[in-house]
């Protein structure tokens, strides 16, 4: 196996960071359970699926999952939250040592949330689901969202399917590939 470079840790230990950021929904640098249940929360007002509570709740549960199976633990100290040094130690631990049980698991998240925001129930999510899906639960802008959902759709087909979001998704937390099209899955880094 080749040796990583100082600019491929850093690709990696970047995007971390940044999903650290946007998971931790009050901003006070303590990752906790409820900080990812907050998501589910906004994307069900974001896209009106309080009339349908099983569809919140389905992500609310793959949220939950990955909290106990992998973030959890991530808490050295004890403190009772992840930092954001533990969540980047621990998502490369997570990625490499329990990487089938990782991936089932964001898997799951990837289902649950596009069953969500796939409003018009294609199995596909369109560039306004997924700037609506990003804006509401992350605040990112448009801008950034229109060129990376490009970069995600690998088949140029205007859309993602699942498949294109759980590659995207997998590549943004194990690839130290400074080129991989997952590393837009929340915008530029």
């Amino acid at each position: 196996m080749p040796e990583a470079t100082t600019e491929t840790i850093d690709i990696l230990d970047r995007k971390l960071e940044r999903a650290f950021e946007l998971m931790d929904s009050d901003a006070n640098g303590e990752l906790v359970e409820g900080d990812l249940l907050v998501l589910a929360d906004r994307l069900a007002a974001a896209f009106e699926r309080g009339e349908d509570p099983a569809r919140k709740e389905r992500l609310r549960n793959a949220l939950h999952r990955i909290w106990q199976d992998h973030l959890a633990g991530m808490d050295d100290d004890g403190n009772g939250y992840v930092d954001v040094a533990e969540f980047t130690r621990g998502f490369r631990a997570a990625a490499s040592d329990n990487r089938g049980k990782f991936l089932a698991n964001v898997s799951e998240v990837v289902a649950a949330w596009m069953d969500l925001v796939d409003v018009n129930g294609n199995g596909q999510i369109d560039v306004d689901e997924y700037r609506l899906m990003y804006e509401s639960a992350f605040g990112i802008t448009p801008e950034d969202l229109e060129y990376g959902f490009r970069q995600l759709d690998r088949d140029d087909s205007g859309e993602l399917d699942e498949q294109e979001l759980r590659q995207a998704t997998e590549e943004y937390y194990t690839s130290s590939n400074p080129d991989s099209p997952g590393n837009w899955l929340f915008g530029p880094l």
